[in-house]
């Protein structure tokens, strides 16, 4: 394509004979082609010093050759670009290359594959990361020549409330598990493990279900870049540190980015929202009191209660019976022993005060009825 576009370009792949790979890699060398499209079977071991520009079309598979690829560029000191085309699709390759491996392969190949999808998906200085890798230090938080740095703010959202229910769960599952399994507890999910270790009886069990699972594995990868979280290599385990505790205690704020949903899970969540925005007002500020003063006791967070949603759901439907109250969202098993009749109470009082005649189930859920 470069080619009929009038670059002057070679390739260099495994494909090739070694007589044409050789030449290719002479005239590239020697500057008589400008430009070199090139598998990793291409000779690292070149020194040519004015490569200005270094462009990876796909995710390497570790930091390790990342840093090996990029540094042919700027030898001579001037200024070069690198530019890494990340894509969620490079992931799966990725994987499937990683499957053909031994267990033992498996795991260190993972690890390789998690910290580099984290730097690709920082928001701090892109040295940090780097430098912190190679177990150097880097002093600076604003490089001024990344893509996060010179682009501040770019596309950055709080999102302190996924990182207290992710830490939360993380504590509350005895920080024994990796951030599939956190995943799961978040979303509600029945898999054997969550049952066997007894997780859906956590007050963090299916509070996270707003977010898809490839958004919560987004976030995790950034809670550990930010410090909120070490990962134990051995175990595969999460571990909350010292700054964590600041975050789940309400006094720091996590600034990140939220993957968006697909397009198609975004309209239904839209036409969600739609339906809850015709909640009671005054319903729901007696549920989010009563949410309030449960949480205080316990010393918990609101949201483990029950999140907002749940609550402008509860005030749209005004659930009569435990029966009602199950079908609402985030309303698992556990949530619905301990809370169901203090919840009913303030929904049925508040009916009663008002005078609000009981729903049919079908309008109640939001669909019409027909007579």
């Amino acid at each position: 394509m470069l080619r009929r576009r009038g670059y002057s370009v070679r390739p260099y792949h495994a494909g090739l004979s070694d007589e044409e790979r050789r030449q290719n890699q002479d005239l590239f060398i020697r500057d008589d082609i400008q430009i070199i499209v090139a598998t990793i079977a291409f000779g690292m071991g070149i020194n040519k010093s004015n490569v200005r520009f270094v462009v990876h079309h796909d995710l390497p598979k570790s930091l390790d050759t990342y840093y090996q690829e990029i540094g042919r560029a700027g030898r001579d000191g001037l200024p070069a670009h690198c530019l890494l085309l990340f894509s969620y699709g490079d992931i799966q390759k990725i994987k499937y290359f990683i499957q053909q491996k031994n267990e033992q392969e498996q795991k260190v190949a993972n690890i390789l594959l998690s910290t580099l999808l984290g730097f690709a998906e920082t928001d701090l200085c892109r040295r940090i990361p780097l430098l912190n890798y190679f177990g150097e230090p880097h002093a600076l938080d604003n490089c001024e020549m990344c893509d996060n740095c010179r682009i501040q703010q770019k596309d950055l959202v709080d999102i302190t409330i996924p990182a207290q229910m992710f830490l939360s769960c993380v504590k509350r599952t005895d920080e024994l598990f990796g951030a599939g399994h956190i995943i799961d507890v978040l979303r509600g999910s029945k898999s054997q493990k969550a049952l066997k270790f007894r997780h859906d009886t956590l007050s963090t069990y299916g509070i996270g279900t707003m977010y898809l699972a490839k958004q919560w594995r987004h976030l995790s990868r950034q809670f550990i870049h930010k410090g909120l979280l070490m990962y134990e290599y051995e175990h595969g385990s999460l571990k909350l540190t010292p700054k964590a505790w600041e975050v789940l205690r309400g006094k720091e704020t996590v600034i990140g980015r939220l993957e968006e949903a697909k397009k198609e899970k975004r309209g239904n969540l839209k036409r969600e929202n739609g339906a809850l925005e015709s909640y009671d007002p005054l319903l729901f500020e007696a549920l989010r009191k009563k949410r309030k003063e449960l949480a205080d006791q316990a010393n918990l967070p609101p949201f483990t209660i029950f999140h907002d949603r749940t609550l402008k759901e509860m005030a749209v439907r005004m659930p009569r019976t435990r029966e009602d109250l199950a079908g609402i969202y985030g309303i698992g098993g556990a949530k619905l022993e301990k809370y169901s009749d203090i919840f009913l109470k303030i929904i049925n009082q508040h009916r009663q005060s008002y005078k609000i005649p009981e729903q049919s189930k079908s309008s109640a859920s939001g669909e019409k009825s027909v007579h």
